[in-house]
């Protein structure tokens, strides 16, 4: 596994390097992965849970430029998939009221 290389800077004390591994997330990610192995292997934790939903999108963001349009995706599916629930939950109203 690659390792990387983080600064940590404070005014008062020296410059500090440590060594991270990198996560299997950010691995999966780089390699534009990270969303579909979400949407594959956790799907109920990654539709169930906004922050972590958010904290996968933020990763595959900072690895992969390319996220953007999985990301894109994702949203507009959840959008759709909310606005028909509406749709669906109203429908007894809506036809009553017109």
């Amino acid at each position: 596994m690659e390792n990387e290389l983080s600064k940590h800077n404070s005014p008062s004390e020296p410059e500090e390097i440590t060594l991270l591994p990198k996560t299997y997330f950010e691995e999966l990610a780089e390699e534009g992965l990270l969303i579909d192995f979400m949407e594959n292997y956790m799907p109920q934790q990654f539709a169930g849970d906004e922050l972590f939903r958010e904290r996968v999108f933020s990763l595959a963001l900072q690895y992969n430029s390319n996220a953007e349009d999985a990301i894109a995706n994702r949203i507009i599916l959840d959008i759709n998939n909310a606005l028909s629930y509406f749709l669906e939950y109203t429908k007894e109203w809506r036809n009553h009221s017109l």
